[in-house]
Order: structure tokens, then C-alpha cells, then sequence
């Protein structure tokens, strides 16, 4: 009796600890990274229609690394459908394509968009499904005067879109707007624009640790981004003058490879709060 009480108590302590590292943080990063892809834009008339993949995730770290590196925690992850006019002006969010299921998702790179009449299909390989072919590919139509969306389920219904779709990646690569062109176009838009969560709304930090985040380059691009734009209208001239120190000091500390990649991934940084302060 007195031996199951012992491991009744270790296996609760256990418990315990686990649920302690989970609470400190130890097994995921405070910051929150961004994985956000884009399909080419498929043209018709004055709009541009593509798709869009857009992932908010923590990277594991310490035990959550173990023993193959590790699997991100996802905390966003879906499939867009978007439009824009022309000249990038207008963005509208038509209707959410899917949930991913893995991050491995292929998605946004391999949509294919072909219009027959108001229909849009929208094809594209989904990387979380294994497999016959014809399951791997995740199909949808986009009535565009009604504007509603439909899965396409039907095995048959199906491999008659893929049959009529077999040979036009290349005529779509042609005539398709590239996703270079086609970010340029939107690149000026917020995420509420978007309608998409931003990252700091998963990261639980004071306004101090965020402008330390901004110092020592933690989390990507986005990140640092978003705490700029959230943090614009407490930032006087004074504190960015005090940032800017802060990140030359942090450069002039480190040596070597260290202090260039710094240098780097700092410089975008630096333009970007001079350009908060002298855009007042």
C-alpha cells in the first residue's frame, strides 16, 4: 500500500513540474514568429485574385527541441482567399479557404487559378495530406458575382477539375501576375487591413520587454514590425533617440560574425525608427 502511495505522489510531482515548465515558458519562445506566403494573382478584368498562407507560431526550445529539433507551437494557420483592383488599391479578404493542419503546408506556392465564366477554381497542393494524388490537392470554386465559396469534395467532380487544369502551369505562369509584382502592390496595407491577427496578440509582454525585444532582435521581421506600429504613439523623439543608442551600443559589444549579422538585421531597424521620427 504504502508503495503505491509513493508512486501515487512522484507521478503527481511529476505532474506538477511538467505543468511548471509549460507555465514558465521553458519549452516554446515568449516571441511570436510569422510564416505568411503568397500565390501568384490571377487576373480578371479590374481585379487581382490570391491565395495566401498565413501561420503565427512559437519555435520550441530546450525540451521541446528534443530530439529531432523540435515542432512549433501554431497558434494561427489558415488559407485565404483575397482580391485586389489593378494598381493594388481596394484589398478585400473574399472568404478563409481552410485551417492548415501542418506547417509543411506547400500551399500559396503551388495555387493554380483558372476562370470559366463568374466560377474561379482555385487549386493547389496541400503537403499535410499523404496519399493518393487526387487527395493531396485541395480544390475550391469562387463564384465571383455571388461571391461564395465552395469546397469541391467529390472524388469524381474532383479529377475532372485537375483533368481540365493538366498542362496549365506554364500558360498561368505566363499570364499570371508574379508574387514579387503582386506584394509590391499590397505591401502598404496593416495587418487589420488584412484582417489578420497580429503576432502581439499572442505575445503576453509589458512595453518595456517589447522595446528590449526591438533591441536585441528578437522573434523576425514581423514581430519587430508589429511592436513598432503598436508602440508608434507612446514612442516620443526622445525614446527612439534612447532605442537607437541601445542598438548602437549592442553592436559595438559584439565582435566578428556576431557583430556583422547584428549590423545586418539591425540596419532595417534603425531605418525604421528614424523614419517613425522624422515622418511626425
Amino acid at each position: 500500500m504504502y508503495k503505491n502511495i509513493i508512486i501515487a505522489i512522484t507521478a503527481i510531482s511529476c505532474i506538477a513540474v511538467f505543468a511548471g515548465i509549460l507555465k514558465a515558458g521553458w519549452l516554446y519562445t515568449d516571441e511570436v514568429y510569422t510564416s505568411w506566403y503568397f500565390s501568384r494573382g490571377c487576373q480578371v478584368g479590374d481585379r487581382i485574385y490570391f491565395v495566401t498562407t498565413y501561420r503565427l507560431m512559437q519555435k520550441p526550445k530546450g525540451l521541446a527541441r528534443f530530439p529531432d529539433g523540435g515542432t512549433s507551437k501554431e497558434l494561427f494557420a489558415k488559407v485565404l482567399l483575397y482580391s485586389c483592383d489593378t494598381n493594388g488599391d481596394n484589398l478585400r479578404l473574399c472568404d478563409e479557404l481552410e485551417t492548415m493542419q501542418l506547417g509543411g503546408n506547400s500551399t500559396a506556392v503551388s495555387t493554380i487559378m483558372q476562370k470559366k465564366g463568374n466560377t474561379l477554381f482555385i487549386k493547389y497542393y496541400a503537403s499535410n495530406h499523404l496519399g493518393e494524388k487526387v487527395h493531396r490537392y485541395h480544390i475550391f470554386t469562387w463564384d465571383m458575382k455571388n461571391e461564395i465559396i465552395r469546397s469541391v469534395t467529390k472524388i469524381e467532380e474532383k479529377r475532372a477539375v485537375m483533368d481540365a487544369m493538366v498542362g496549365l502551369w506554364k500558360v498561368y505562369r505566363q499570364e499570371s501576375v508574379g508574387i514579387s509584382a503582386l506584394k509590391q502592390k499590397v505591401d502598404r496595407y496593416t495587418l487589420a487591413e488584412w484582417k489578420l491577427p497580429s503576432p502581439l496578440d499572442y505575445a503576453d509582454k509589458s512595453t518595456d520587454d517589447l522595446l528590449d525585444d526591438l533591441v536585441e532582435l528578437k522573434g523576425d521581421r514581423y514581430y519587430r514590425d508589429a511592436i513598432i506600429q503598436a508602440q508608434a504613439g507612446i514612442l516620443t523623439d526622445g525614446r527612439i533617440d534612447e532605442l537607437l543608442r541601445s542598438i548602437q551600443k549592442r553592436k559595438d559589444s559584439l565582435e566578428g560574425y556576431e557583430q556583422m549579422k547584428y549590423k545586418m538585421t539591425a540596419a532595417d531597424l534603425e531605418e525604421k525608427l528614424r523614419k517613425l521620427k522624422n515622418n511626425r
